[in-house]
């Protein structure tokens, strides 16, 4: 998942009740809140499927990547608010050179 560097400033800043955050602060907001996500996901699928998911607990990288190598599928959800800030949440099915899917 990766999200503007505004939006998480703002949420940051929210969230904390505070009008200056450290860069630390953004990067433990930011982890935090796309844990929460990501639970809410992998419970959603459950609910759904019947079949339990799991995610690795989210790292905090500024800037974005997405890695080519061993991608089996991709869905990407995007949403822009009316400042133009935006997030970007992507599923990747991975697969490893030794177990290819």
């Amino acid at each position: 998942m990766q999200a503007d560097l505004a939006l998480m400033t703002r949420l940051t800043k929210s969230i904390l009740h505070s009008d200056t955050v450290a860069p630390q602060d953004i990067e433990d907001v930011a982890t935090e809140y796309f844990n929460i996500i990501c639970g809410q996901v992998a419970s959603g699928l459950y609910r759904i499927s019947r079949i339990s998911t799991r995610f690795q607990v989210p790292r905090f990288h500024p800037g974005s990547y997405l890695p080519e190598d061993h991608i089996t599928c991709r869905c990407v959800l995007n949403y822009t608010n009316s400042d133009r800030e935006s997030v970007q949440l992507a599923f990747l099915c991975l697969s490893s050179p030794d177990h290819p899917q």
